[in-house]
């Protein structure tokens, strides 16, 4: 995976990566997924990212490929067992972040300024 991210102390794997194809964003969640899927993978606890949660992931993915063409993302993984794909906007000044977990139906959207622009 890529780089790794701190939130309350702890660290996280993380990837930070402009993707190309939808294929290449599914390997890098089933990357996160490998490195994830077991309680306590951060050594603090952290819950198990689930299969059903990929799975989610992967077919949100899957049904709004132009959403991600050519746009930085990032694949997180939570100590509460959500994976979350963060999508930033062409200047990198916003952050579209997707958290999915076992229901399909319920997926949190959050829209975050970022301190990313004109990087």
């Amino acid at each position: 995976n890529g780089n790794d991210v701190c939130v309350n102390g702890h660290t996280y794997p993380s990837s930070t990566a402009v993707y190309t194809s939808v294929t290449s964003i599914e390997d890098e969640i089933s990357a996160m997924y490998a490195d994830c899927s077991v309680e306590d993978w951060d050594g603090y606890g952290a819950c198990a990212i689930s299969a059903k949660a990929v799975e989610n992931a992967k077919l949100f993915v899957n049904n709004f490929p132009e959403f991600f063409e050519n746009r930085t993302v990032e694949v997180v993984p939570d100590n509460g067992g959500i994976l979350s794909i963060d999508i930033y906007n062409k200047d990198d000044s916003t952050m579209l972040s997707f958290n999915f977990m076992d229901d399909p139906l319920h997926v949190p959207l959050y829209v975050l300024p970022t301190n990313r622009a004109g990087k």
